[in-house]
């Protein structure tokens, strides 16, 4: 799972650029780190699945409920472009992660119109769910307007368990026994 807005910085990086610097621009080369990530990421990827984020990880809730649910579509047609152009090949949009873990039953309604079939929650949003010391499942159907969907359920306890800093000494034993 990619972020399309990632890979168009990296590839601005990896060319001759820009960068404003007070009031003016200084003219930078390119950034060979750069470069090497990218090579490095399209090597990686070589023959794997790739699915890409909407460009710019937008709130899909808030567009949904602000009164632009074109946006998705569009920021999902922007992310085919840049990850087609990037990677050679564009992204599998089917698989939707909202950036919160947080969808309502309209803003799952417009992610299905506009053709996705999976979407990644938080375990917060299925309270029954997330009570559990553990998951008894990963994945619900969700029946919404636009169609059903499949829901995975991120496990909020294993999360919080492997949040931080595990390099300390102590903490990755911890995170384990959690």
């Amino acid at each position: 799972l990619l972020d399309p807005a990632l890979l168009d910085s990296a590839q601005a990086l990896a060319a001759a650029h820009k960068r404003v610097s007070g009031s003016g621009a200084v003219a930078e080369a390119a950034d060979s780190g750069a470069t090497t990530w990218l090579a490095n990421l399209r090597s990686e990827l070589a023959g794997k699945p790739v699915a890409a984020l909407p460009y710019g990880d937008p709130d899909v809730a808030g567009l949904v409920h602000g009164g632009y649910p074109g946006a998705i579509a569009r920021a999902e047609q922007q992310s085919q472009l840049v990850t087609g152009r990037t990677l050679d090949r564009q992204s599998d949009t089917r698989v939707a992660f909202p950036p919160t873990g947080l969808a309502d039953k309209a803003t799952l309604a417009v992610l299905r119109q506009g053709g996705t079939e999976t979407v990644v929650l938080s375990g917060a949003e299925f309270p029954a769910i997330a009570g559990l010391n553990h998951t008894p499942t990963g994945r619900v159907g969700v029946d919404t307007a636009s169609g059903h969907l499949e829901v995975l359920i991120a496990d909020t306890g294993l999360a919080d368990a492997l949040a931080g800093d595990l390099g300390s000494p102590g903490t990755a034993v911890l995170a384990v026994q959690r």
